[in-house]
């Protein structure tokens, strides 16, 4: 009830309460650890993430979180560690686990050869995703890296065409535009 009226701390409270009497009660970690996401205490979210795997490792929440606290300080080694530990436990994936994995594994690539998985993944994802059932807060980040992919590999207008159905999805979103921008200039379209 915290964590949805947005009462985080008391959230956090709450779970250290409920956790002084029983150290393994594995709902308190999940509830503590998005109540530390949402207060962007990034290193809470990461002891949760340690805490919550020793207690139960199959369920994705603890393992999704903590990729996207390194992902968002570009701590993609650590992110990957993520990744691979929650297949180590063969932990079932969820949509956004499997666009962090996508994004993580984009990210880390140097060349052509090694940008084919994370754009297997991605298509994969795009073709499955429905956007009523998934867990991601935004299903046009699918497009968007994916046009990030083909940018890497100048591949400029496939880039344009994911970007522009990107940008159609969520034309809020000022960061396609920006990159869009700058994809224009690569190809000297000024």
């Amino acid at each position: 009830v915290w964590v949805s009226t947005g009462a985080y701390e008391k959230a956090v409270d709450k779970c250290d309460q409920i956790l002084k009497l029983d150290g393994g009660y594995y709902p308190a970690y999940l509830t503590r650890q998005q109540a530390y996401f949402e207060m962007h205490n990034a290193q809470g979210v990461v002891d949760d993430y340690y805490r919550a795997i020793e207690v139960y490792p199959g369920y994705y929440k603890p393992y999704l979180l903590a990729a996207r606290v390194f992902l968002i300080y570009d701590q993609y080694e650590d992110a990957k560690s993520v990744i691979d530990r929650a297949a180590e436990n063969q932990v079932e994936f969820s949509d956004w686990l499997r666009f962090c994995h996508a994004k993580i594994l984009r990210c880390l690539s140097r060349s052509e050869e090694e940008r084919k998985e994370p754009m297997r993944i991605l298509k994969e994802l795009k073709a499955s995703v429905n956007p009523a059932e998934t867990d991601m807060e935004d299903p046009s980040e699918i497009s968007f890296e994916i046009a990030l992919l083909y940018w890497d590999d100048d591949r400029f207008d496939p880039a344009l065409e994911c970007l522009k159905e990107a940008m159609r999805q969520n034309p809020s979103k000022g960061q396609y535009f920006m990159v869009k921008g700058e994809i224009l200039r690569c190809k000297e379209d000024y």
